[in-house]
Order: C-alpha cells, then structure tokens, then sequence
C-alpha cells in the first residue's frame, strides 16, 4: 500500500496504528515465505549435487562400458580373420580331395592313427 506523505498526514493516529500493523504483518510474512524460500532452494542445490554425482558416476560406468565394447570388438575382428584363414585353408584341403571316397579314405586314416595314439596313452597310464 503505497501512500503519499502528504495522505499519511491526513490519517488518524488509530487509522496509521492499524496501517502499521497491517504493513508489519505482511512484513512478517513475506519473511516466512522468504524462509521457506530459501529452505527449497538449498534442498534443490542439495538434490543438484546428487543427481551431478550420479551423473558423473553414470559418465564413468559408460567409460568403462564403451572400452569392455571397443575390446570385443577387437577380439571379434581377430576371431573373424582367424575364421576366415581357417576357411581358406580346410577350402585349400578339401580342393586337393578328388572325390567322397578319398575323403572318407582319409578320414578312416586319421581316426586310425588317433585310436592308435590313445591306446598307446592307455598302456602308458597301466604300464606306470
């Protein structure tokens, strides 16, 4: 309430009591807004800061997670190379193979001598 000095001249000392009053009481309670105020604002810095740390926790997780991702990746690029060298050379064996019979041919070949090599294992382990 905004009163010129010449209207508050005009006023009754009752009139300018109650004025007083009135213009205290808004005071007071504009403070108490004031306080409560700035009570949210110090719980809205406080809760700032934690969702700042959770944030720069959140940034090192992704850190970590995008190098675990750029090691797989590698390893499954040397794996894909590896894979492809195996092809070509099992394409290479099979190329020299002539026909169905010479694979099986070989095939009996290589499981003889392995059989050959496991009981040779075995004797070992009974004969020591």
């Amino acid at each position: 309430m905004a009163m010129k000095e010449k209207d508050l001249n005009k006023l009754r000392r009752q009139d300018l009591l109650q004025l007083l009053l009135t213009e205290t009481r808004e005071w007071n309670r504009q403070e108490e807004e004031l306080t409560e105020l700035r009570g949210s604002l110090e719980r809205l810095h406080s809760g700032n800061e934690r969702l700042v740390e959770r944030i720069r926790e959140k940034e090192e997780q992704y850190e970590r997670l995008y190098e675990r991702l750029q090691h797989k990746h590698e390893t499954l690029n040397t794996l894909r190379v590896q894979r492809s060298e195996q092809t070509k050379r099992t394409s290479l064996r099979l190329s020299d193979v002539s026909s169905e019979s010479e694979v099986s041919h070989r095939l009996g070949r290589i499981l003889a001598s392995a059989q050959r090599q496991a009981d040779a294992y075995l004797t070992s382990l009974s004969g020591a």
